[in-house]
């Protein structure tokens, strides 16, 4: 599963991360499109940023769950990080 909150954190925010949906739907508008589609024109789309290299296509749109990593990711206050970290030992003790 794809997070699209993380997508827009890495990419610097909502302001560019919404001239990018912009530019998506005037480019694919009254098409059909497939997942592939949208992965390319956004790694096209962002090509100079840095961070978008860190994603992992794979896992994110092929495994089942919410992603550990957008959990991670997300601004928190000290009990929602004491969240993570249990919710973390526990998908690693799961797996």
């Amino acid at each position: 599963m794809v997070d699209i909150a993380l997508l827009q954190g890495l990419v610097g925010g909502s302001k560019p991360f919404e001239a990018f949906l912009k530019a998506y739907l005037q480019h694919f508008k009254f098409k059909t499109l497939t997942t592939t589609d949208f992965k390319d024109y956004f790694c096209n789309y962002f090509k100079d940023t840095q961070a978008i290299q860190q994603i992992d296509w794979q896992t994110w749109l092929y495994s089942p769950g919410v992603s550990l990593t957008f959990f991670m990711c997300q601004p928190c206050s000290a009990v929602d990080l004491l969240d993570k970290q249990a919710l973390s030992l526990r998908l690693n003790l799961e797996a």
